[in-house]
């Protein structure tokens, strides 16, 4: 929000979201719990169309998940998205996130099995993900994910082509 500072955190037991005002008041705190001990790791936060929202990992059932939640101008959760891209007891690795002028969010990630493998999903501002994508370039880590003016997704990545989309040349698959 316009004159404030976002701050996440991470506890024990949670991802903590604080909001302070220029003098460092503080003025919100957000806190996403799962219920499981020692397990949210917070990657990144990002403020648009009067939402914040933070993404990062869990556990899941076996190895970690990603897990997008959406606050709204006070810090009140909306949602939370958990999204699984590995199957079996691998590990997803959040990279990056961006928000399209549309407020669809594009969280951009790793996960290992015998490669590192990078995927890509799409959020809506109601919480609902409409597509995802694992990208079949193997070794390779997304670092930074944008959307141009068409709201067509692009990612750089460790050992990817300079501009990776995600349709055409990156063969995307379901």
């Amino acid at each position: 929000p316009s004159g404030s500072i976002l701050v996440l955190v991470k506890s024990l037991n949670n991802m903590i979201t604080l909001r302070y005002n220029a003098a460092g008041t503080l003025l919100n705190t957000g806190v996403y719990d799962s219920g499981v001990t020692n397990d949210d790791d917070p990657a990144k936060i990002l403020y648009a169309n009067n939402a914040t929202y933070v993404v990062g990992t869990r556990p899941a059932s076996t190895g970690r998940q990603t897990v997008l939640v959406k606050y709204n101008n006070t810090l009140v959760q909306q949602w939370a998205l958990l999204t699984k891209m590995s199957t079996g007891a691998t590990n997803d690795f959040v990279k990056d996130m961006t928000i399209d002028t549309s407020g669809n969010v594009y969280v951009a990630g790793d996960h290992f099995n015998t490669a590192y493998r990078p995927f890509v999903y799409k959020v809506t501002p109601a919480g609902t993900r409409p597509w995802s994508r694992k990208v079949t370039y193997n070794n390779m880590s997304p670092m930074k994910i944008f959307t141009d003016n068409n709201a067509q997704p692009f990612f750089y990545g460790d050992g990817a082509p300079d501009r990776c989309p995600l349709s055409g040349g990156a063969q995307p698959r379901r």
